[in-house]
């Protein structure tokens, strides 16, 4: 496969790689009162089996319902689910209850929303209030149609004037997404606010979103990055143990910008997060040591965390301990055997970089037919998990046709999906199928856009082939000047004996010979004044 390697460090920096979860897959979740994997939302449940349980009159509760809540706790929610039917069938209020979270979660049964509505109805018409308010929180985030989507908003607005943290939170993230709203940042931070200055346990989830919200911004509603703010918030979380906070905010204080840079204050994040239980914390603390940020470096200690950390089958440990075997870091042998068998641990856990390595070993190491047809797999599951590079892959092999049968449209399908994801060399391979029409309908307009996309994005080959159509005039205005100049830098980029290298002043010396006195002094001056392409 052309250029396919196994990445080491996709993400140098944490913050670039960003861990906790965030706004969007945030929202339903949030609605529907389901935490998501992970603990990245730390108390988003409104109503589950253990408060059912506390709230019960142990002498009113049959025995059906009591076992139900032991198997539940021993984990064996099949067998609770049926004990609690059993006691349903004889209208008894906790076990509607039960069963209508149990099926909101998918605990013991499939998990149907429509059946946990029912449920919480007939909890609610037995007189339980809290049913009726999680009724509500149902309807809101999952509605049968539109009147009754429109009754459980006004009912949720209700909920939210008198105070309800819970009914708080999900205005504000609906406010925020336009979920049922029109997008609307001052509604949503004014329902946000409201929910983490409560008391309750929503306040962690709320002041955790604020705190994103302002790290990020969000150009949807217009919300601008405020470090301060967003640092405010999300401590307010974290000192409240929100698990996702605590890990945010210790990836907030290594950020490579020296005004939020506290690789003390990181640690100590981290090392919290750690004895809470969160076994992410072993990541972290393994990247400090690592890199060397606030300590001494040292891949020893880095391997001990990574170690730990694969134990607790957390992804991203498992592929740096993988990294570790196949490099030989650490004071480690090289082992391509370990590396393997990691990463694909890794890849069954859906860490997309596990994904994509360990389809790389298998393409490179054996060429066993089964191996084979897992490059292909891994490589796919990859870029569904987000990961940029595997796109571009997959173009590649579709273009070449290489380990499946060649089809031009479908690479100039995979890489217009990473070329949209600002990867350079995919525009350039974009661009050159748009000069060719190759897979795509001819459009020389496009392929100089996505050339010039791939030059801005520091690719060698997008440099040179912009100023090849910007010094031809191909799909728009000639300009022989701005040519130059990204002729000339592209020529700085590598030694001048490299094939690319003799490409790039070859296209500057041509330009040399074409551009008038006039124009050859303009453009050596820009250069002089160490003037960049224009942006």
């Amino acid at each position: 496969m052309h250029s396919l390697r196994v990445l080491t460090n996709p993400h140098p920096h944490p913050d670039m790689n960003k861990t906790s979860i965030i706004l969007p897959s945030l929202f339903i979740s949030l609605l529907i009162a389901i935490s998501p994997v992970g603990a990245a939302i730390h108390a988003v449940e409104n109503f589950n089996l253990d408060k059912i349980e506390s709230s019960s009159d142990t002498d009113e509760t049959s025995e059906e319902i009591r076992e139900g809540f032991r198997l539940s706790k021993k984990g064996l929610h099949e067998q609770a689910f049926k004990m609690f039917t059993a006691a349903a069938k004889r209208g008894e209020l906790n076990a509607y209850l039960a069963i209508a979270v149990m099926h909101r979660e998918g605990r013991g049964t499939p998990k149907n929303l429509k059946l946990a509505k029912e449920n919480f109805k007939k909890a609610a018409d037995k007189g339980s209030r809290q049913a009726g308010e999680e009724l509500v929180l149902l309807r809101f985030a999952s509605p049968d149609n539109p009147k009754d989507f429109d009754d459980a908003r006004t009912q949720l607005e209700g909920f939210a004037r008198r105070g309800m943290a819970a009914a708080q939170l999900r205005l504000g993230l609906a406010h925020l997404s336009g979920y049922g709203y029109p997008a609307d940042a001052t509604k949503a931070i004014k329902y946000l606010t409201q929910a983490a200055q409560s008391s309750g346990p929503f306040q962690s989830d709320a002041a955790f979103v604020l705190g994103q919200l302002y790290r990020d911004g969000d150009p949807k509603t217009k919300v601008k990055p405020d470090m301060k703010l967003a640092e405010s918030w999300l401590k307010k979380a974290a000192e409240a143990k929100h698990p996702g906070a605590m890990r945010a905010l210790g990836e907030f204080y290594l950020s490579a910008d020296p005004a939020r840079q506290n690789f003390s204050k990181a640690r100590d994040w981290f090392s919290r997060l750690n004895q809470l239980g969160d076994s992410y914390g072993l990541y972290y603390l393994g990247q400090i040591h690592e890199n060397g940020w606030g300590t001494v470096k040292s891949q020893e200690t880095a391997l001990d965390y990574y170690r730990q950390g694969a134990k607790q089958k957390v992804p991203p440990a498992i592929y740096r301990l993988a990294t570790f075997h196949e490099h030989g870091l650490g004071g480690l042998k090289k082992d391509k055997g370990k590396a393997l068998a990691l990463y694909r641990h890794g890849a069954e856990l859906e860490h997309a970089v596990c994904m994509y390595n360990l389809s790389v070993m298998l393409d490179t190491m054996d060429e066993k037919p089964k191996h084979k047809a897992e490059v292909l797999l891994w490589l796919l599951r990859s870029a569904g998990a987000g990961l940029v590079e595997a796109e571009y892959q997959i173009g590649v092999r579709y273009q070449q046709g290489n380990g499946v049968q060649q089809d031009l449209v479908a690479a100039a399908a995979w890489f217009d999906r990473a070329a949209r994801n600002s990867h350079a060399q995919a525009q350039l391979q974009l661009g050159g199928m748009y000069e060719k029409g190759q897979g795509v309908s001819r459009d020389l307009s496009a392929a100089r856009r996505l050339f010039e996309l791939s030059a801005k994005g520091g690719n060698l080959g997008g440099r040179i082939k912009y100023a090849e159509v910007l010094a031809n005039g191909v799909g728009g205005k000639q300009d022989l000047i701005e040519a130059y100049i990204h002729a000339h830098n592209a020529t700085q980029l590598v030694s001048r004996n490299s094939p690319a290298a003799k490409l790039a002043i070859k296209v500057r010396d041509d330009l040399y010979v074409a551009m008038s006195p006039e124009q050859l002094t303009e453009g050596k001056k820009r250069l002089a004044a160490g003037q960049k392409p224009k942006p």
